[in-house]
């Protein structure tokens, strides 16, 4: 049950860097009025998302709130965009929102439909391009994660048989979605290597090809783009230091992981959000820290009552609890029984 954890806190943390690079890294410009927040603010409410109507003479627009974005469909936005010629840096705030929503598919749909769209990608500017091939890439990445086989039923929870039978079933399913992983990372990497034909020195596309690697377990390369290139150039900014986390945990370094994730923490309270304690907690667990990662848990929660891996890792402890709990008690009982035997004598 916790190698599931574990796995999920990859797919958290990637995700969490993704949104990172869009906010922290101006990709799209947009985000730093929603995420660029001092320490100890609370962030304001999420932007809606304006789309001009050029069509007409009067200043008029079209206005869709977050809570909106789950009821439209990404080729039906798409079209929308297109006609009205939005810049792209209003598609990517489409995007953001729908990869906040946790529609990483969608949010993937939309920005490919306005790359592989030679009018929509030939009106912009350089940077803008860069901007958007970058936040596809990402796109493309974060759905590939959803992907990732999470982790093998252990033998001693079930019957041979069942198992016997659960496997013939999985494979198939396990092989699709090893083959859809691996054409979203490589859709993933040929936006990237687009974005590096705009410009090779830029830090949005270096903490992208870092994400990469580490999706791909590609621990060395992954520490050149996070650590040798985005930070000795940029500093420690959030998404290179998550992404220098998470692969510290997979190296199994977890008091480097822990201190990564302490300082994420530290430098960014508000926009490091509910992954990174997770992240905290994960590596505090591993260093038998237990009652720091109940509280590293308990604060994921509290910012994001639905973030699966908070409550995972919370459900997680409290069970071994219970069986420590339940233990100790057999113990308990087992000397009632030999309690009488040495009173006999």
């Amino acid at each position: 049950m916790w190698r599931r954890l574990r796995c999920l806190l990859l797919h958290s943390t990637m995700a969490s860097s993704a949104g990172a690079v869009t906010s922290e890294e101006e990709l799209p410009d947009h985000a730093m009025a929603d995420d660029d927040v001092d320490g100890g603010q609370e962030p304001e409410n999420e932007k809606s998302l304006v789309i001009p109507v050029t069509s007409s003479s009067n200043d008029v627009f079209i206005e869709i709130f977050p809570e909106e974005m789950s009821n439209i469909r990404p080729a039906t936005l798409s079209n929308v965009l297109r006609d009205e010629g939005a810049p792209l840096k209003t598609w990517c705030e489409a995007s953001l929102l729908y990869m906040k929503g946790k529609r990483e598919k969608e949010g993937c749909e939309l920005l490919t439909s306005a790359v592989d769209n030679d009018d929509v990608m030939g009106g912009s500017n350089n940077a803008d391009r860069l901007r958007l091939l970058v936040s596809s890439g990402i796109a493309a990445l974060a759905q590939a994660n959803r992907h990732e086989p999470i982790s093998t039923t252990d033998h001693d929870e079930m019957g041979m048989s069942l198992l016997d039978s659960l496997l013939a079933a999985s494979k198939a399913e396990e092989e699709q979605a090893r083959i859809r992983r691996e054409e979203l990372q490589g859709i993933a990497d040929a936006r990237f290597v687009k974005a590096d034909s705009i410009n090779q020195v830029n830090p949005q596309t270096w903490i992208a090809k870092g994400m990469l690697n580490l999706a791909q377990k590609k621990f060395d390369q992954a520490k050149f783009f996070f650590d040798n290139l985005t930070m000795r150039q940029e500093g420690e900014i959030l998404p290179a230091l998550i992404g220098m986390a998470a692969v510290k945990y997979l190296e199994k370094d977890y008091k480097g992981a822990q201190e990564l994730y302490a300082k994420a923490m530290e430098k960014f309270p508000v926009q490091s959000g509910a992954a990174v304690r997770v992240g905290f907690g994960v590596a505090c667990y591993m260093l038998n820290e237990i009652d720091r990662a109940k509280a590293a848990f308990r604060r994921a929660h509290d910012m994001d009552p639905d973030n699966v891996e908070a409550l995972m890792g919370m459900a997680i402890l409290e069970m071994a609890s219970l069986d420590r709990w339940v233990h100790a008690r057999a113990h308990a009982r087992s000397s009632l029984h030999i309690m009488p035997t040495f009173n006999s004598f």
